[in-house]
């Protein structure tokens, strides 16, 4: 072990309640925390840290992440902390792991060791031909529209027979897609084929129902750890339990659900204002439709927690929102509204590292005019740019930068001899810097503040813009990416993609459509960021388009915690109105947050925002939220009951109604209750379902002695960056551990 590998080491850098998370025991241990505050980090140094203190082989940990180049990036810093190779090492995506269980046993359940995996025009091919030998007209049900509805049932873990016998297929259009369903999959199997879909549905199927190969992959597997634990769907999580069941010793990692506070005013769609908490499935709120158009949309889910940090965001106009750091909203700098605001930023340049500097909202000079960072970000050809202060002098700006600089040690860009600032940034760990910077500003690596248009093979994005289009009083959704290699024409194409010049006579390529699904514009967002190591860059284009403004009625996605003074938001008529303050406050009664469809967005607070829950995304959030209660056990998995109308509202009460559940004896393979609602996911179970615990975080050093199975949490002093809380736990619960930005 080289001296780098060193356990202490390893611990370098990292706050007390940091190493409590990195150094805890074996079991189930939930890292819940907001962003920037580097739980990513964390769950890097405890892969580490278990290998360096000989907890674990390399080849006896399973760690998962939702990017390959998320994987890859992980990858190269363990090997860096302990200074040993990880190729024995499982790391990867949730469908690159399933490939290769399916690769190693997948001839267990019958899917051959050489399978084909059809990239999406392969699919798409295959599933017309599917619906022609089934008698379903392509024309009238097209391909993509079957194949979504066939994505959902697999990610629900339904194959063609469940399917044809879940509630789905009642109805004209559910028999059409069962059909074609059907023939589908008995074409793939013939031609040894498989989806991508198909990887975490086959591999789940053999992990379920082949008793000793899950024993075997039990026993191997010493450690399951799972970044971006929220993100996980149905299949996943089951995934994930039939690998852990045996230890016990899984870690995930996410972010704590979005949600605004209780008592937060919600415009009605019949002019009236609503307490959030009050709510319910069914009602009509205002929503903006796009171009400043608002009018009715429905609420679909609603949502409620306990939260102990918030951020208020008050406004020039007088408006005020409460909500946690992680709640999105939409903010950004506009020329022609925003004051003029001097900032300190951190910028971000792939294979170079990063760097501070200031500038400010109004520079002289410019061509196009342009935010003075964006400015900077561009001339340098940077990738990620971040504000990390706002400052109303240039004095102020530059006392800050220099102060930041102590603290992150990251370069000032003052020189610019091309050869001296190579040299400088090989000897300077400036990502460790920004990554200490940005935590101890509560921001998130994940969420910059500015990223540059799409340059070339080196720098790639895709733009997602809510109600970025219309046809006719319908919203879509618009997904859009341009280039000009050969390498990324060809990948998009081999998805399935329809690409055109991006100018009349140009060599450059555009791909770009729209659709009423932001659920199927982000799926196709994400196929499209893991196929090229592309970046998703969202925008929502709202506002209305007044002579003082300049440039497009569109503003970012960004989390409360990275909205600064001066920039404008989205008020209830589709203008605009200046940040004046962002505070940390702490929250005392609970948070709420509701899903309004189509267009994911309503008015609160005078302000609009964009609905957090994760269910549009295909996710379920639930997954991490009820982790304390689903970890997993040898003998029993929680059913969820989707037919409780408490649940289905997202109450947190149980209404102590539960559905018929599959008991299991150890010499038999799990199988699923044919109970099932289309909407909620469906759960393995050995018992009945118990009282559904209420939503709440214990966050309280006082709170009440706990019953087994829970968990009681006791406060560490405020650390710096952040303060992280541990969970004092029964023998057989789950453990947690929750990072939040500090508050005053």
């Amino acid at each position: 072990m080289t001296a780098s590998a060193m356990p202490g080491n390893l611990l370098d850098g990292l706050n007390e309640q940091q190493r409590r998370a990195v150094e805890a025991p074996d079991g189930p241990l939930l890292i819940f925390a907001g962003a920037g505050s580097g739980k990513t980090r964390v769950l890097t140094c405890r892969i580490a840290h278990l290998v360096a203190t000989g907890r674990a082989k390399p080849s006896e940990i399973l760690a998962v992440t939702f990017t390959n180049k998320a994987a890859r990036e992980m990858r190269t810093r363990i090997e860096e902390l302990v200074g040993e190779g990880t190729s024995g090492m499982w790391l990867g995506t949730f469908h690159a792991i399933g490939a290769r269980l399916l690769r190693r046993d997948g001839e267990s359940i019958g899917v051959p060791a050489s399978f084909v995996i059809y990239d999406e025009a392969d699919r798409t091919v295959a599933l017309r031909r599917a619906s022609e030998a089934a008698g379903v007209d392509p024309k009238r049900y097209p391909p993509t529209q079957i194949g979504h509805a066939i994505s959902a049932a697999k990610n629900e873990l339904l194959d063609a027979a469940g399917y044809a016998a879940s509630p789905d297929a009642r109805g004209y259009l559910g028999a059409q897609v069962a059909k074609v369903f059907t023939t589908y999959e008995r074409e793939m199997s013939a031609a040894g084929a498989l989806d991508f879909d198909d990887l975490l549905l086959r591999s789940v199927q053999m992990l379920r129902d082949v008793e000793p190969l899950r024993d075997h992959y039990n026993e191997r597997f010493r450690h399951v750890l799972v970044d971006e634990y929220q993100d996980t769907n149905h299949a996943q999580y089951v995934m994930v339990a039939l690998l852990t069941e045996q230890r016990r010793n899984l870690t995930v990692v996410g972010d704590d659900d979005q949600c605004l506070l209780e008592g937060t005013p919600v415009a009605m769609a019949d002019g009236s204002l609503r307490s959030i908490e009050e709510v319910r499935v069914g009602d009509a709120v205002r929503s903006c439709y796009g171009s400043g158009d608002f009018r009715p949309a429905t609420v679909v889910r609603t949502a409620r927690r306990e939260a102990a940090e918030g951020i208020r965001i008050t406004t020039r106009g007088g408006r005020t929102l409460v909500s946690t750091p992680e709640h999105t909203h939409f903010a950004g700098y506009r020329l022609g509204i925003s004051p003029q605001y001097h900032f300190v930023y951190l910028m971000q340049k792939s294979g170079v590292g990063y760097r501070l500097g200031t500038s400010q909202v109004y520079t002289r000079g410019q061509v196009e005019p342009v935010v003075g960072f964006v400015q900077r970000a561009r001339q340098e050809h940077a990738d990620a740019l971040w504000v990390v202060g706002t400052h109303p002098s240039e004095n102020a700006a530059r006392a800050d930068e220099y102060v930041s600089s102590l603290r992150g040690k990251s370069t000032n860009g003052l020189c610019h001899d091309g050869a001296w600032i190579a040299q400088v940034f090989a000897s300077v760990d400036s990502a460790a810097g920004a990554e200490r910077l940005l935590a101890d500003r509560g921001l998130s690596i994940r969420h910059p503040h500015y990223r540059p248009r799409s340059r070339n093979s080196s720098r790639r994005n895709v733009a997602v813009s809510l109600c970025g289009d219309r046809r006719g009083a319908t919203p879509m959704h618009r997904i859009s990416m341009v280039g000009n290699d050969d390498a990324g024409r060809e990948a998009l194409e081999a998805l399935g993609l329809s690409l055109r010049p991006a100018k009349s006579g140009s060599s450059s390529w555009r791909f770009e459509t729209c659709s009423r699904s932001f659920a199927q514009v982000m799926a196709t967002a994400e196929r499209i960021g893991g196929t090229l190591d592309a970046e998703i860059v969202m925008t929502a284009r709202l506002g209305t388009n007044g002579a003082d403004v300049i440039g497009a009625n569109s503003l970012p996605f960004i989390p409360a915690a990275g909205v600064q003074p001066g920039m404008v938001m989205f008020d209830e008529e589709g203008g605009y109105d200046i940040v004046d303050t962002v505070e940390r406050v702490r929250l005392e009664p609970a948070v709420h947050d509701i899903d309004v469809e189509p267009t994911h967005n309503f008015v609160a607070g005078g302000i609009v925002t964009h609905n957090s829950i994760y269910g549009w995304r295909g996710a379920d959030v639930r997954n991490i939220l009820d982790f304390r209660t689903t970890a997993p056990r040898r003998t029993s998995w929680p059913r969820r009951t989707p037919s409780c109308p408490a649940t289905r509202a997202g109450r947190p009460r149980s209404c102590g109604r539960t559905l018929a559940t599959a008991r299991r004896s150890p010499a038999t393979s799990r199988t699923a209750s044919t109970t099932r609602r289309p909407s909620w996911p469906r759960r393995w179970t050995g018992s009945p379902t118990p009282a559904r615990r209420p939503q709440g975080r214990w966050r309280s050093s006082t709170a009440p002695t706990p019953s087994p199975g829970r968990s009681r949490r006791s406060s560490f002093g405020p650390g710096c960056p952040t303060r992280w809380s541990a969970a004092l736990v029964e023998p057989d619960a789950a453990r947690s551990v929750t990072c939040s930005p500090t508050c005053g």
